[in-house]
């Protein structure tokens, strides 16, 4: 059974940065990423054990799944999936 995926306003504000960030050499990649997010997002909806646990944080069970070289951090309950934070992999882990 899917479970719902609801993105958090900061993910949406890190996707958003992310995004402009990429435009600014090409709009085209920047849009294809956003894309790739999106559809690695729904994919979570049917199988949301399919990233790792992340072991910086033990205690708030979170998730993770690689898009390129981004991390997509999401929790999951039982009907609900919350998109956390997507940010670059090179930057320390940190929920603010």
């Amino acid at each position: 059974m899917a479970v719902i995926v609801r993105w958090s306003d900061h993910a949406l504000d890190h996707l958003e940065s992310i995004r402009q960030f990429i435009a600014i050499d090409t709009e085209h990649y920047a849009a294809l990423f956003v894309k790739q997010v999106f559809e690695s997002a729904a994919i979570l909806s049917d199988f949301p054990e399919i990233g790792t646990t992340i072991h910086e944080t033990p205690e708030l069970l979170l998730r993770e799944r690689w898009i390129g070289k981004y991390r997509l951090v999401y929790r999951v309950s039982s009907e609900l999936l919350e998109i956390v934070t997507i940010r670059h992999g090179a930057r320390l882990f940190g929920i603010e």
